[in-house]
């Protein structure tokens, strides 16, 4: 059995940018480089042997936006997306020349990335962790799969997200459809947050009829907003177009076959690392760059 951290990558990337708003050089933002470095030696010191794989979401607009338009679209502008995007486009390149595995693809979110590689390497028998604190994440967890928030703190197991959501793991995404979630543009049930959610839901009855009468004119966009919560497990998925699906279905027998980092591939490219590296004044990093060499 192999052990496996899915690297929720503009997640982590994202909160180091902001961690580390100081970092620079030559007048370009660098917290976000150092700090998912950082985050990365970590996971490796703590699981020598696991294989790290990093999920991105892709460019453009997913299925989810075409199905609906709602979708993540109030989201206010961010003052800092140029400086983001500048860095991501220096990293993700930086990862791929470590040999690492860099997920990303056309219309495809990480979120469903990682659920199609957290199913199909729990389907043959390894340990799963997903680094990330994303709590849609959670319905992914099973007897293989753990969600991984805090590289300090134990792994989230099923009981776990039980005792977060106030029910069994079953009934995630009903609770999730009807507390809604404001970030992702999904509005819920009008003044119905998790902890009620929890309390409407009901063992062995439908969506539909744990909504009751108070909140029937609520249920197409209830019914809509349940599908988008659903994390795709499944390259074949026919939510994908059939490009994608060829393309998915292909990454995911290559991923099969070779899971683990390319350490020749880091060692060929040691120089252009240690360029990187001083390039952008990872001074603490140089030091530690021949650990960045022998990720599994």
């Amino acid at each position: 059995m192999k052990q496996i951290v899915l690297v929720d990558g503009k997640w982590c990337a994202y909160r180091h940018h902001f961690a580390h708003l100081r970092l620079s050089s030559g007048g370009k933002p660098t917290g976000m480089l150092y700090g998912f470095l950082t985050e990365l030696l970590k996971i490796n010191k703590k699981l020598p042997e696991a294989h790290i794989i990093i999920c991105w979401d892709g460019e453009g607009k997913t299925w989810r936006h075409n199905s609906y338009s709602a979708y993540k679209a109030n989201r206010a502008p961010n003052p800092e997306y140029e400086k983001m995007q500048w860095q991501t486009h220096q990293l993700i390149p930086f990862l791929r020349l470590l040999g690492l595995w860099v997920l990303q693809e056309g219309d495809v979110e990480a979120d469903d990335m990682i659920g199609m590689v957290a199913n199909l390497m729990a389907r043959h028998g390894h340990e799963v962790r997903i680094f990330s604190k994303d709590h849609d994440l959670f319905q992914l967890v099973d007897n293989n799969v753990f969600v991984w928030p805090d590289l300090d703190l134990a792994p989230l197991k099923v009981k776990d997200v039980e005792r977060w959501l106030g029910a069994p793991l079953e009934a995630f995404l009903d609770i999730r459809a009807m507390a809604g979630d404001p970030g992702d543009g999904m509005k819920g049930l009008p003044g119905v947050g998790l902890k009620t959610a929890a309390k409407l839901w009901k063992p062995g009855s439908s969506l539909r009829s744990q909504l009751g009468l108070k909140y029937e004119k609520h249920w197409d966009r209830i019914r809509k907003e349940r599908l988008l919560a659903e994390i795709i497990t499944n390259p074949h998925s026919v939510v994908w177009s059939k490009e994608t699906r060829k393309i998915l279905i292909d990454l995911m027998k290559r991923f099969v076959a070779k899971p683990e980092c390319d350490g020749d591939w880091a060692h060929r490219h040691r120089r252009d690392i240690y360029r990187f590296l001083a390039q952008y004044d990872l001074n603490e990093l140089l030091a530690e760059r021949q650990k960045l060499f022998r990720f599994p």
